[in-house]
């Protein structure tokens, strides 16, 4: 029994240890500001009579997108996220919309309203980079989650800045207790890379 519960507790302290690691990664920014499409990673939409809104955890998100814009208001924008088995539509869509309600141009918001997941959210925004001819790129989402973006846009074949939205404080247990086993799992099984042409 002794030595069960030591395996946990060594277990705990990892797990800690390694969330901290997530919080510390993910809140060293690399955005320059000189980027040419900010890349917006999805994080939850809320569905109410076909009515669909970001969740807190998107919103900040969405909202640190607005900041990024008023310093580089020529940067194309990726929203991404794919369908949310809602009335509301996909997760790409509502984003564009709470973009396009807080004044940024739709002309410079892109949809990516494919993907399911990390990985797929930048194989599909590295189409539609491609497609439009941009190459330099910051990601933007959550704090705990930049480490797995950054792990993931490198297998997609994409280098990318960072900037990171703060989580509401209720959320940092379920957020931390989310991406440590998950990163973990990405890390011991990371998808297929893509080869850069």
């Amino acid at each position: 029994m002794r030595i069960i519960l030591r395996l946990i507790a060594v277990l705990a302290v990892a797990a800690i240890g390694f969330a901290v690691f997530l919080g510390v990664y993910g809140g060293k920014d690399t955005v320059t500001y000189q980027e040419e499409v900010a890349i917006v990673l999805g994080g939850g939409v809320l569905c109410n009579n076909d009515d669909g809104r970001p969740n807190e955890v998107l919103r900040r998100r969405l909202d640190k997108t607005i900041e990024y814009h008023k310093q580089n208001p020529t940067a194309k924008i990726i929203v991404t996220g794919g369908d949310e088995k809602s009335d509301c539509g996909s997760e790409a869509i509502i984003m564009q919309k709470y973009l396009i309600e807080h004044n940024i141009s739709e002309d410079i918001i892109l949809v990516e309203d494919r993907a399911t997941s990390t990985t797929e959210n930048f194989r599909y925004a590295r189409e539609i980079m491609q497609e439009q001819n941009l190459a330099y790129a910051v990601a933007i989402t959550s704090r705990s989650h930049i480490f797995r973006a950054v792990q993931n846009a490198q297998r997609m074949g994409l280098s990318v800045q960072t900037l990171h939205a703060t989580e509401p404080w209720y959320s940092l247990p379920f957020a931390y207790g989310y991406e440590v086993p998950r990163t973990l799992l990405f890390l011991a099984s990371p998808p297929r890379a893509v080869e850069v042409e």
